[in-house]
Parts: structure tokens; sequence; C-alpha cells
């Protein structure tokens, strides 16, 4: 699972952190450290987090606390325990902050080595637009918020003009094939232009509003 953030600003004076992990902890966590990534992994699930050693923390330590403080419906009970935590810090008062990292859920330590982070080539990730290129399926993941222009590959530049999510990639006979979803279901049409050719779809309606529509760009 890919997961991507970007836009992160704050007036706080206290640090901004984005959580990744909190569990209970089994284990004292590996931490591999490489030119690309850093990777950690504790109790059978890998964690791969690109461009930000410097504000990567794992840790396990002794914790306690109540539900109740979060939620007045839950008893009064204290709970303590060891925790493991694995958080990215973003400082204060951050302007534009982003984050990239990847969970592989059932994964060993020699998986979480092998793991090919080159095989997911983040293509942007700001406010506007984030899209990855899958290399192993040759397929393009974009969630757009505002009109966008991305040359994703020398084979492949793609005019967003609808916010929503897609994904884009070759379909029978070759044909650009796209996926699109309005999860926020605030459209009735979808436009994309593909290497120059625009297509203009309208979206389900009714109860099916927001599901999925697949088109091809001929």
């Amino acid at each position: 699972m890919l997961c991507l953030g970007a836009g992160i600003s704050s007036d706080s004076a206290l640090h901004v952190t984005t959580a990744v992990e909190q569990c209970w902890s089994r284990e004292e966590p590996l931490r591999i450290s490489t030119a690309d990534d850093t990777r950690i992994w504790h109790h059978g699930r890998g964690y791969v987090l690109w461009n930000n050693p410097d504000s990567c923390f794992a840790r396990t330590a002794a914790s306690s606390g109540s539900w109740h403080d979060v939620m007045q419906m839950y008893k009064n009970d204290t709970i303590s325990g060891r925790l493991f935590t694995l958080y990215l810090d973003h400082g204060v008062r951050p302007k534009e902050s982003s984050y990239c990292y990847a969970v592989l859920p059932e994964a060993t330590e020699a998986d979480l080595r092998n793991f090919r982070s080159d095989n997911f080539r983040v293509m942007c990730n700001d406010s506007r637009l984030q899209a990855v290129w899958q290399v192993d399926r040759s397929v393009c993941w974009a969630a757009v918020r505002e009109p966008f222009t991305l040359r994703v590959t020398p084979e492949l530049e793609v005019d967003f003009y609808t916010p929503g999510l897609y994904r884009i990639g070759r379909g029978t006979g070759g044909r650009w094939e796209v996926y699109f979803s309005d999860p926020m279901q605030c459209q009735d049409e979808v436009q994309i232009t593909v290497n120059g050719k625009r297509g203009t779809h309208v979206l389900p309606q009714g109860k099916n509003r927001g599901t999925t529509l697949r088109f091809e760009i001929d």
C-alpha cells in the first residue's frame, strides 16, 4: 500500500507530525537505511519511507492512557503497555510539506530488504496532484484536485481537467484505458486528454454516483 501526503502547512509552534503506525510492541524494530529510503520492520510488517531519513522516527516505549480521554463512551480505565510508534516529523510551522511511504503487510525481513522502491516513481506530490508511475505494470495512479498537465513517460502525457481518482494504462489493443472515480460525488462528467486526444464522458448518476467508470482513449 502506497501512501502520499502533500500540502501540509501549519502556523503552530509545536511540531507537526504524520503518524504511520502505533501498535503494541512485539519486539524492537529493525531499521535499514539506504541511499534512497528508510526501511522499518516490526512484527511481520514492513514500512518503506522515501526521501526523509532525518524526519523518520521509530521507537518502542512504555505508555499509559485511557480511551475515555478520546471519547467518553469508553470506560475511564487506564491501559498500560509498550507501544511501537512510527512517525514523520514535519517540524515547526511547516509550509507545503509532504511525505511518501509504503506499507508491506505480512512481510518478512527479506521481503522488506528486497522491496524495489524504484518500481514506484513519484511524478508529482503536491496540493494540486499526486501521481505515481508503477513501472512493472506500466500504470499511472493519480489523485487530482486541480487541472494539471503531466508528462508521465516519453510515451504518455496527460492533461487532467476533472478532480478525482485515476488509473491509466494500456488496455486491449494497446489503447490507453482510463478508470476514473469521483469519491466526493460532485462531478457530472470527466474530461481528460491523453497524448493530445481528448475525451469527455458522463459519470454514473443516482445510486451509482461515485462508482468507477472505465473508458478508452482512441
